[in-house]
């Protein structure tokens, strides 16, 4: 099960790369980069679960608050 979710989340990824690419509208790209992000974070938390290593959940907090910033930071909210 963790397989398929994971399969799942990399191929939306790579998906989410090549929507990236057509798209013209700036703010178009951030939302593709935002669940980029989320995808990422989900990735990290499902390798963590299979390995049954709970430090990955917390280096995944880690990356989301670090795309929260990020994402403020070129919004300049």
């Amino acid at each position: 099960m963790l397989d398929m979710i994971s399969y799942c989340t990399s191929g939306s990824m790579i998906i989410l790369v090549l929507i990236m690419v057509y798209l013209k509208d700036f703010y178009q790209r951030l939302i593709c980069m935002n669940m980029f992000g989320s995808l990422g974070v989900l990735f990290i938390v499902t390798l963590g679960s299979y390995e049954y290593n709970e430090s990955f959940v917390d280096i995944a907090i880690i990356y989301l608050l670090l795309s929260y910033v990020v994402n403020m930071a070129i919004l300049r909210v």
